[in-house]
């Protein structure tokens, strides 16, 4: 399995010097092939997608929830007092 994605991106990476000539060419094959690789060395890759794609993978994560937020924050440097009234005279 490895192997065979490997072999599948050799086929769609693509040199930053090459990108340059053949940009028209890499955008048509990200929305007919999928994704396209771009390497400047061998420790930089970049892929390319589809903004479909893109906005598929953001739909994908769920947002963190409010509580879960609000458990993340540093409250425990904020001085507060809370009135020990649990009625409170509401106006409309």
């Amino acid at each position: 399995m490895k192997q065979q994605r490997k072999k599948e991106r050799e086929k769609t990476a693509w040199t930053v010097e090459s990108a340059g000539e053949r940009l028209g060419e890499i955008l048509a094959r990200v929305q007919t092939e999928g994704p396209q690789f771009l390497t400047g060395d061998a420790d930089r890759t970049v892929v390319m997608i589809s903004l479909q794609e893109y906005q598929r993978l953001l739909a994908d994560q769920p947002g963190q929830d409010f509580l879960n937020f609000m458990e993340t924050l540093p409250l425990y440097r904020l001085e507060m007092e809370r009135e020990a009234q649990k009625e409170r005279d509401l106006v409309l």
